[in-house]
């Protein structure tokens, strides 16, 4: 007899039907339900190699490539962020006021992919910037990478009048010809300059600065060029290479070493050295640099005296091999500076307000890169969970399917044994037909269920590599994004700063003019010209305050 809890099977189709037909559906549903084939899994870097080769194929119809990392774009349409990974020179975006009366257009800046490398002669403007020798993963992380690159780097200032020799030095220092240099009474460089070389596995950084004794600029010009100096040799300078021409000091000369030193405190006389330059002309004269000194006056010796009696006479280099001879000299010398200063390198009100403003700006864009790329993390994360969610749910229908398909199975073969049992021969036939075709029915159904359940197995397995594989792609794009907005940090400092310094500069230049009304021959009592310096002091000191509070609350 026949379980009275026996249902019916579901009426019996073509194998090969139900195939197609399950192909057909999964063909028309497969995006609705979010599945589709998986990439092959490679390098995630070789990924982004990958990413960004077709996006330099596809350019619109200007040429110009629209960047990953969303930026604004100036009147002209280029667009203010570089794309360090193809950029050797990363330019200042923010200092165009100063080039208004320059003709020479290769310091605009360029859109990411488009970005051309300057010429050797001309440099650009160059600002430091930060490589990752490992993950990031606190802004705490990301200015320690910072102060680890800057402690192995010797970063050099040179300063000096138009025609001194300031580019063949720094030329001479980096091994190349890194900055225009030309016999002319009119200066080759017209801004500061950063240019980079390694020397015995250190970093070294020349700065060239322009005009800072040229007539032809204004004293706004100037102090810009002073901030731009100090934001392109952050956190300090390793020595200051004073560059002077053999022959009588000018008045200019005078002046502006007298205020260069008055800016920077007498504390930068501990890392300055005296460089004189056309010492060739000495020696054709039959003289000889420590004559030169000798017979320099007072003037001079003042000079070197305040060096700590630091100089180096520096030839003109005549053949090939002459650069690395006198660079070679010239780095022993800055080497013994080094050690007389234990490595230390110089800072003072502005280095360290110019550090802390870039240590600042780094907390908060990393804070606000990682909110973003939290918030990108948790999309793929939420994406990817629901797809595994899904095939994980068909895999318990599928295994539930199979373990009814096993009970029916079991029925089949207890009701095959039941009628066998009978001895009806006629019944006993027709019956036997009927739970062959059952059974053959189930046989299928199982095997089409076991291939199914496979291949769910197959696609959840996938879906979890790739959830593996986004997260570390989206790991690296992070670290991308992150080194971008970092070096757009480093290129708005000299913005950021500029109205801070520039009030600080005229107020330190107010003082000296004072002092030289003073010394004039203007009298006042010792009581007026105290309570004079303790008022300019205390509003020195209240500007800076009030400063520093408009940059934090611009933060």
């Amino acid at each position: 007899c026949i379980d009275a809890s026996w249902r019916p099977l579901p009426p019996v189709t073509n194998p090969l039907e139900q195939l197609e037909q399950r192909q057909e559906v999964r063909s028309k549903n497969k995006n609705k339900s979010g599945w589709r084939p998986l990439p092959p899994v490679t390098n995630p870097f070789e990924q982004l190699d990958q990413r960004k080769e077709a996006r330099s194929k596809n350019k619109n119809e200007s040429g110009y490539i629209t960047p990953e990392w969303s930026c604004e774009e100036d009147d002209e349409g280029y667009s203010k962020t570089v794309d360090i990974d193809d950029v050797t020179d990363v330019e200042d975006p923010y200092y165009e006021d100063v080039d208004k009366d320059i003709p020479d257009k290769s310091y605009k800046l360029q859109s990411a992919d488009n970005y051309k490398v300057l010429p050797e002669t001309n440099p650009g403007l160059k600002l430091p910037t930060i490589q990752f020798t490992e993950p990031v993963e606190s802004s705490e992380s990301l200015i320690s990478q910072m102060n680890n690159g800057f402690k192995n780097e010797i970063r050099i200032v040179l300063i000096g009048k138009t025609g001194a020799g300031k580019s063949t030095t720094g030329n001479i220092l980096l091994g190349k010809k890194y900055f225009a240099a030309a016999t002319s009474p009119f200066s080759v460089t017209k801004q500061c300059c950063r240019g980079e070389s390694k020397h015995h596995e250190r970093k070294i950084v020349v700065v060239d600065t322009p005009g800072l004794f040229d007539t032809e600029l204004s004293p706004e010009e100037i102090q810009k060029e002073i901030i731009r100096c100090i934001n392109m040799s952050v956190p300090g300078p390793h020595i200051f290479l004073i560059l002077l021409k053999v022959g009588r000091l000018t008045p200019e000369e005078i002046s502006t070493l007298d205020q260069l030193f008055d800016i920077f405190g007498e504390n930068m006389c501990r890392f300055c050295m005296i460089v004189f330059t056309r010492v060739e002309d000495l020696e054709r004269e039959g003289s000889t640099i420590d004559k030169y000194i000798g017979e320099g006056g007072p003037v001079l010796s003042k000079y070197i005296r305040k060096c700590h009696g630091r100089y180096f006479a520096l030839m003109n280099p005549q053949s090939e091999e002459d650069p690395f001879k006198q660079s070679t000299k010239l780095f022993q010398e800055i080497n013994k500076v080094l050690s007389q200063n234990k490595n230390a390198f110089f800072t003072n009100t502005f280095y360290r307000d110019a550090k802390d403003s870039l240590n600042t700006s780094l907390k908060l864009t990393f804070n606000n890169q990682e909110n973003t790329n939290r918030k990108k993390l948790i999309e793929i994360e939420t994406d990817c969970d629901r797809k595994i969610n899904e095939k994980r749910s068909q895999r318990h229908q599928l295994s539930d399917e199979l373990s009814y398909q096993n009970v029916v199975k079991m029925q089949l073969k207890s009701k095959r044994e039941a009628i066998q049992e009978l001895d009806d021969d006629d019944t006993l036939s027709d019956e036997l037909v009927k739970l062959d075709l059952e059974n053959d029915e189930c046989y299928i159904r199982m095997s089409m269920i076991e291939k199914e359940k496979a291949d769910t197995e197959s696609e959840y397995a996938e879906f979890k590599t790739e959830k593996k594989f986004l997260l570390e792609a989206r790991t690296n794009e992070f670290h991308n994004e992150l080194l971008k907005a970092a070096t757009m940090v480093i290129q708005e400092q000299t913005k950021l700063l500029e109205p801070h310094f520039i009030k600080i500069l005229k107020k330190q230049q107010e003082i000296r003019d004072f002092k030289t009304w003073v010394e004039s021959g203007a009298h006042f009592s010792d009581k007026q010209i105290r309570k004079y310096y303790t008022d300019k002091e205390k509003g020195l000191q209240k500007q800076k305050e009030e400063m520093e509070k408009k940059v934090r609350k611009e933060r």
